[in-house]
């Protein structure tokens, strides 16, 4: 009769007198296969269930435009209604597709000289509208930044801009959002400053990690999903960018993105 056998020698790090099992490297290897799968799976699931509800969601939110030019009164604001849902739902499933994009590290860069400042003043404009809606004013100062060029991936650095301002609008009840930018000789630094409701100082730490709000739960006085931030801190890593925020609460916040420019136009330079 064969007798089953466990093989034990010495591990270098284990303590003394310890023994090791044969087995475990092995066992770990598979544990670490397992997850890996696991992640794949969630990942690609997580993409189809996105798929699956943006391309209806789509046609809704055209029906809903259709009908707020069609129609009039108590019906223009339900189709209004139908449509600032559908957005914003729309715009947590493009943070998470984009989250897990980045998660995959398939998020590929298309580098090409840009103007930061014309980027922003396109948001600028497009936020307009959402902003005097709450009666906040929204102005953009290039403090003679305008022609100063960095090479950097267009959708990145749109989409940072974009939720860094859309983050301000929400979080602000009164006053202003300003967007201003400032540069040297070797980098350009754009900031998204508001008069909102500002950021506990213990919080700060976390205000970039992915689905962490400073009010969570049932309790919470805010919509999102806690990704912008997260998906925005990734993107600023893979332009070699650094993104930073001060705040103070009830006063407000300010966040930077500083890039490297570019020393001249057609200059090839690179990360």
């Amino acid at each position: 009769m064969h007798a089953a056998s466990i093989h034990y020698t010495p591990d270098p790090g284990a303590p003394p007198g310890q023994p090791y099992n044969s087995r475990d490297d092995g066992e770990m290897e598979e544990a670490r296969r397992r997850i890996k799968q696991l992640e794949k799976l969630d990942a690609t699931f997580l993409c189809n269930l996105s798929h699956e509800i943006r391309t209806p969601l789509t046609g809704i939110l055209g029906f809903a435009e259709v009908l707020a030019e069609e129609v009039g009164g108590e019906h223009r604001e339900l189709a209004l209604l139908i449509g600032r849902s559908g957005e914003r739902l729309m715009e947590t499933l493009t943070g998470i597709l984009d989250l897990v994009q980045l998660e995959r590290g398939e998020f590929e860069l298309n580098l090409e000289p840009l103007s930061p400042v014309q980027c922003a003043r396109e948001a600028v404009n497009h936020f307009r509208l959402q902003a005097g809606e709450k009666g906040l004013s929204m102005t953009l100062d290039a403090n003679g930044c305008g022609d100063v060029l960095a090479r950097t991936d267009s959708f990145a650095l749109r989409r940072i801009i974009t939720n860094l301002i859309s983050n301000a609008i929400k979080f602000t009840r009164q006053g202003t959002i300003r967007v201003s930018f400032e540069a040297d000789r070797e980098r350009v630094t754009l900031h998204v400053i508001d008069t909102g409701i500002g950021i506990r100082e213990e919080f700060l730490p976390f205000i970039f990690d992915e689905f962490k709000q400073e009010s969570e739960g049932t309790s919470r006085h805010f919509e999102g999903t806690g990704v912008g931030l997260a998906v925005c801190r990734r993107m600023a890593t893979l332009l070699h960018a650094d993104l930073s925020v001060e705040s103070s609460r009830g006063v407000g916040s300010i966040f930077s993105l500083t890039l490297r420019r570019m020393s001249e136009i057609g200059a090839s330079n690179k990360f």
